[in-house]
C-alpha cells in the first residue's frame, strides 16, 4: 500500500521551492497570533544565537494536485509565516542601506515570489482575507499606502516592524554590517526542518488529530474544527460555508484564542449538557457523526457567537430579542457591563440559553444572577458548583426556580465570610471603575430618596490629592494610599457636583460639610463617621458597614429579581 504521508529532512532554502504553486494557510489553521517579544523575539534569537543550520521543528503540509494548486499547510503556520516576514525584513533593510550587489534582495524574491508564464505568484498564502491582504502589502512593500486595520493585520506590520528592528541591531553600523545582514540571511537559508508531506486531506485530518495525541497542546477549538472539516471536506458548498463561518467566529472574538475556546464550551453547556474542557471535544465527536448534524452544529455556533460576545461586553444593539423599552435596555446594559467586570465565566452559558429560550424573563434572570455571581465571589466555593447547576438548568433536569433556589443556597448564611473578603478585596481602581460604582449606586438607592443619579461618577469623600491638609491626620503616606482606595473613602456624586467648579472638588475641608445636605440619605450619613477627626477608622468603618448593607441588597436581588429599597 503507498504510504500517504512522506516526510523529508530539508534546509529552508530548499524547503521554500517545493511547493507546487505555493504555501497555503487554510481556514483549518487559525489566523496569525504570534506575539513579538515573545514568540517572535524567541525565534529571532534562536536563529542568530545557534549555530548555522540550527533545527526548527517540522511543517505539515496537504499536496497540491495539479500544475497550479497550492500546497495547505496544517501545522508549522505561525513560524512559517514570521520566517517570511523575517526575510521581508532583511530585503527591506538591504534596500534601505543601498547595497550594490543586490544579490540578497533576489534571492529573497525567489523564496517570496515565483514567475511562471509572466505571472508572478506570491509563494505564500492566506485563505483568510484580513491576513492575505495584509501579507501581500508587505512583500509587495506597500506597507505605506496599506491601511493595516483589523487586529490580524496590525500584529502582520508590528511583527515585520519588530523583525526590521531586530536585523538592524544585529548589523550594526561600520563597513561591516554588509557581512552581518548577508550572515543573517544565510542563518534563515540553511535553517534545518523535517517537511511532513501528506497526499491527501484525509491523511492530513487523521496526522492532525495524532499531533494532538502525542502531547502538542491543540485547543479544543482546533480539533472540533478539524473535526467538522473532515467531515465536510468532500462537499465544497457546506466546506465553504463553515470556512467563511468559523474565520468570521473567530474575528467576532478578536482572534483570541481562549475566548473563543470559551465560548465553544459554553455553547455546548447551554444546548447540551454539562462538559469539562478536556472532555468536550470526545463529548462532541459522540455527539455529531454525520454530516447533516455537524452542520446543524456549526449553524448553532455561529449564530451564537456575536450573541455571546454581546453578552459579555454588554453590547446592548446586538441582543435584538431583548425588549427596547429605554429602562430596560439601560438596566440590561448596566447589569452585562457590571456582569462583565466581576471577571467571571460560568454564568454566560446560562445567560446564553434564558436569552434564545426566555427571553421575556431576561432582565430579571440576569439581575439573579449577576447578584448570584457577585456575592459568590466573596464567599467560599468552586466555580465548578454553580456551573453544573447552570448546566442542570440548560439540559432540563431543573426548572429555573429550582436553579435559583439552589444558588440562594450557595450564598444563604455567609455574611460573615461576605464582609471579611468584600471589605478588604473590592477598591477603586482608576480606569476600571465599572464594578465599584454598580455596587456603590447600589448602595445609596437602597437607603433612598427613591430618586437616581443621571450622570453618576465617583467621589473620594478623603481627596487623592496627597497635598490636602486632610493628609496630616494619617501616620504616613503609605498608610494613606492604602486607605483612600477603599470603598469606605468612596461615594457616588452628580458630574457636575464633582466637577472643578464644584465644591465638592475642593479641599477636604471646604467640601466636607456639604455632605450632610445632600439629596441621598447615605451621603447625609458620612458625617457622622468623623472623617475630620481620624480618617482612618472612618474610612475602615464606613468601609464595614458598607459590606454588611451590600449583603442583605443583594440576597434580595437573587431573590427577588429587582432592586429592593429598605
Amino acid at each position: 500500500m503507498e504510504s500517504k504521508i512522506g516526510a523529508d529532512d530539508v534546509i529552508f532554502s530548499d524547503f521554500a521551492q517545493k511547493a507546487s504553486e505555493a504555501f497555503y494557510i487554510p481556514s483549518l489553521q487559525r489566523p496569525y497570533t504570534w506575539e513579538a517579544k515573545k514568540d517572535v523575539s524567541k525565534l529571532f534569537e534562536d536563529i542568530i544565537e545557534n549555530e548555522p543550520g540550527y533545527f526548527i521543528g517540522s511543517i505539515v503540509s496537504v499536496l497540491g494536485s495539479g500544475t497550479t494548486s497550492k500546497d495547505q499547510i496544517i501545522d508549522g503556520q505561525q513560524r512559517l509565516t514570521t520566517l517570511y516576514l523575517l526575510l521581508i525584513a532583511i530585503k527591506d533593510v538591504a534596500s534601505e542601506i543601498k547595497i550594490k550587489n543586490n544579490n540578497i534582495c533576489d534571492q529573497i524574491d525567489d523564496y517570496l515570489i515565483k514567475y511562471r508564464r509572466n505571472q508572478s505568484i506570491v509563494r505564500l498564502a492566506f485563505s483568510n482575507e484580513s491576513s492575505n491582504e495584509a501579507y501581500l502589502a508587505l512583500v509587495n512593500n506597500k506597507k505605506d499606502s496599506f491601511k493595516f486595520e483589523t487586529e490580524v493585520q496590525k500584529k502582520f506590520l508590528k511583527n515585520f516592524e519588530f523583525l526590521r528592528s531586530k536585523v538592524l541591531e544585529y548589523i550594526g553600523t561600520g563597513k561591516y554590517k554588509i557581512d552581518r545582514l548577508e550572515d543573517v540571511f544565510n542563518r534563515v537559508a540553511s535553517l534545518q526542518l523535517i517537511f511532513i508531506e501528506c497526499k491527501d486531506k484525509s491523511a492530513a485530518f487523521s496526522l492532525f488529530e495524532s499531533i494532538n495525541a502525542t502531547g502538542v497542546d491543540l485547543s479544543t477549538s482546533d480539533l472540533i474544527k478539524n473535526s467538522i472539516f473532515e467531515t465536510l471536506h468532500k462537499d465544497s458548498v457546506q466546506y465553504n460555508f463553515v470556512q467563511e463561518g468559523w474565520n468570521s467566529m473567530f474575528e467576532e472574538f478578536d482572534e483570541n484564542g481562549s475566548i473563543l475556546k470559551t465560548f465553544i464550551r459554553h455553547h455546548w453547556i447551554s444546548t447540551v449538557d454539562y462538559t469539562s474542557h478536556s472532555k468536550l471535544f470526545s463529548d462532541f465527536v459522540e455527539q455529531y457523526k454525520t454530516k447533516e448534524q455537524v452542520i446543524e452544529y456549526a449553524r448553532s455556533l455561529f449564530d451564537a457567537a456575536p450573541v455571546y460576545k454581546a453578552l459579555r461586553t454588554g453590547n446592548i444593539e446586538v441582543l435584538e430579542k431583548l425588549s427596547k423599552r429605554r429602562n430596560d435596555v439601560n438596566e440590561c446594559k448596566e447589569s452585562l457591563l457590571f456582569l462583565s467586570s466581576l471577571g467571571v465565566d460560568q454564568v454566560y452559558s446560562v445567560l446564553l440559553n434564558i436569552y434564545y429560550n426566555d427571553i421575556t424573563s431576561f432582565k430579571k434572570s440576569l439581575i439573579k444572577l449577576l447578584a448570584f455571581q457577585f456575592l459568590y465571589k466573596y464567599v467560599p466555593g468552586s466555580p465548578s458548583v454553580p456551573e453544573k447547576i447552570f448546566a442542570d438548568f440548560c439540559n432540563g433536569t431543573i426548572d429555573k426556580s429550582k436553579m435559583f433556589t439552589k444558588l440562594f443556597y450557595l450564598c444563604e448564611n455567609k455574611e460573615i465570610d461576605f464582609i471579611e473578603k468584600f471589605g478588604t478585596s473590592i477598591k477603586y481602581v482608576g480606569g476600571n471603575t465599572v464594578g465599584i460604582q454598580f455596587v456603590l449606586e447600589k448602595y445609596i438607592y437602597y437607603y433612598g430618596p427613591g430618586s437616581k443619579f443621571a450622570l453618576p461618577t465617583i467621589e473620594h469623600i478623603v481627596p487623592q490629592e496627597k497635598s490636602d491638609s486632610i493628609y496630616r491626620l494619617f501616620n504616613d503616606e503609605k498608610e494613606a494610599h492604602k486607605l483612600i482606595h477603599k470603598v469606605g473613602n468612596l461615594t457616588i456624586l452628580e458630574q457636575p457636583e464633582n466637577s472643578s467648579e464644584s465644591e465638592f472638588n475642593q479641599e477636604f475641608v471646604i467640601k466636607y460639610p456639604l455632605y450632610s445636605k445632600h439629596l441621598f440619605k447615605a451621603n447625609k450619613n458620612i458625617k457622622r463617621y468623623n472623617f475630620d477627626a481620624d480618617p482612618k477608622l472612618a474610612i475602615e468603618k464606613r468601609t464595614e458597614d458598607i459590606a454588611k448593607a451590600i449583603y442583605p441588597i443583594f440576597t434580595l436581588a437573587l431573590e427577588r429579581g429587582k432592586w429592593i429599597p429598605k
